[in-house]
């Protein structure tokens, strides 16, 4: 991972004025830890976020995605992209690269988020697997 961004990912997920969200990278003001990630990409002009109007307006999309980090955004970040039939899989869902004694089911960062995981506990995953 782009050690910058990597930083900047860390800094975002411990500002206790980031609220959690799950389900889907930002519903209203809350958001998953994938989403933090994607903030940082609209700062940069990598990706837009546009509300998404057929969900009320309240579920926000980054590149056409509410739901996965786009590749998009995963490339801006130093991720690993996996492909399917050549062309970039839809949805991304960075993972720690062993799974750690703190993670014994997933190591995927989405889940971990939807599983009730606070952002400072997801952040000391990245922090030190990615």
């Amino acid at each position: 991972m782009n050690p910058d961004i990597k930083k900047r990912w860390l800094a975002w997920l411990r500002n206790p004025a980031n609220k959690q969200g799950k389900g889907h990278l930002r519903r209203g003001d809350r958001y998953c830890c994938l989403g933090g990630l994607c903030e940082l990409a609209v700062e940069d002009g990598i990706v837009t976020r546009e509300a998404d109007d057929f969900l009320s307006g309240s579920v926000y999309a980054y590149d056409d995605e509410t739901a996965y980090l786009p590749p998009s955004v995963a490339r801006w970040a130093g991720l690993e992209v996996p492909e399917l039939e050549g062309r970039p899989y839809r949805s991304v869902r960075p993972a720690v690269p062993e799974s750690p004694p703190e993670a014994p089911l997933t190591g995927e960062l989405d889940i971990w988020n939807d599983q009730g995981h606070p952002f400072t506990e997801i952040a000391d995953l990245i922090e030190r697997y990615l």
